[in-house]
């Protein structure tokens, strides 16, 4: 890994000091080239993270740093490495989409006439040709979603900022975002940063997480080593007819195991020790729900591993209050 592309040091955050601070000793390094997924309940700081980033606003205390440079004081400077979409739109709604993008090109050190076929090709494959000489304000949620990722790749920047970039995108428009993702990655080396509520597209486009709770750094690590310390592995057991999930719940307990019910015919068991465990387990269900039709061991998803671990900080927090 080369040097730090954002380097984020004891950042404080206050809006209203009534209310405490957003962010409260935030402390992060994201390598060049790393794709980070930025995770955390509503309110939890990840957008405000985000702002300081891309220099909309100047922390209360502490240092931001992409590439070594000031986001707030040297904006410019740091604006044609960066590219942000964030959860709002900021498009001029009362120009057309072919000026909103001759504009943005301006803003990055391009001339339409350098730009306009790379920017034509984003149009056509994002399937925007077609109002280019529309006003912003008459595009629908999903096409100004489309024309913001569309201003953000008119040159590929060094690093991506992505605030909720799914959100009013269909499913088409989300794998066509992904695998612009993939080529800024593989071909440009592009550091992104990427928040997202959909955890299976962090899981998809993201190596490390990092997990903000209550204004805090609760977890900055390989998204596998989080599933494995709060997640691991889970057998889902199927059967043929309904079974009685509490006398399977008591029967997992016997053996260091959680369960919960996925359908009337369907349960999931997990633990540390799941595998190990299953062959005994299952010889002490039999008697109570026969032989399951069907075993399947799955790894616990980065969303249950992220919820596991949020919930375990709340009860903490709470008791030390």
């Amino acid at each position: 890994m080369g040097q730090a592309a954002i380097s984020v040091d004891d950042v404080v955050k206050c809006y209203d000091p009534a209310k405490g601070p957003v962010l409260d000793g935030v402390s992060v390094s994201i390598g060049e080239g790393e794709s980070v997924g930025l995770l955390g309940p509503n309110g939890a700081g990840k957008t405000t993270l985000v702002k300081l980033l891309s220099g909309v606003t100047r922390p209360t205390s502490g240092q931001v740093r992409l590439l070594g440079q000031d986001p707030f004081l040297d904006g410019l400077r740091v604006k044609r490495s960066l590219g942000v979409v964030h959860q709002a739109t900021p498009l001029d709604m009362m120009l057309t989409v072919r000026d909103n993008l001759r504009i943005a090109a301006m803003f990055r050190g391009f001339t339409w006439r350098r730009a306009g076929s790379r920017i034509l090709d984003l149009v056509e494959e994002f399937e925007l040709t077609k109002t280019l000489d529309n006003l912003a304000f008459t595009l629908s949620g999903g096409q100004m979603r489309r024309l913001q990722i569309i201003r953000v790749l008119i040159a590929p920047p060094q690093i991506l900022l992505l605030d909720e970039p799914s959100a009013g995108l269909d499913v088409l428009g989300r794998r066509k975002l992904w695998n612009i993702l993939d080529e800024l990655k593989a071909q440009h080396g592009t550091t992104i940063v990427l928040t997202s509520h959909n955890l299976d597209e962090v899981e998809r486009n993201s190596e490390n997480v990092i997990i903000l709770h209550r204004g805090r750094v609760l977890r900055h690590a390989h998204r596998r080593e989080i599933v494995g310390e709060f997640g691991g592995r889970a057998a889902t057991l199927s059967y043929s007819e309904p079974v009685d999930v509490g006398a399977v719940t008591r029967i997992c307990a016997q053996v260091g195991l959680e369960c919960r019910s996925m359908s009337k015919t369907e349960v999931e068991v997990s633990g540390d020790h799941v595998e190990a465990a299953l062959p005994a387990l299952l010889e002490r269900l039999a008697p109570v729900t026969g032989a399951p039709r069907r075993t399947a061991i799955t790894e616990v998803s980065l969303e249950e591993a992220f919820i596991k671990l949020t919930a375990a900080s709340a009860v903490t927090e709470g008791a030390l209050r």
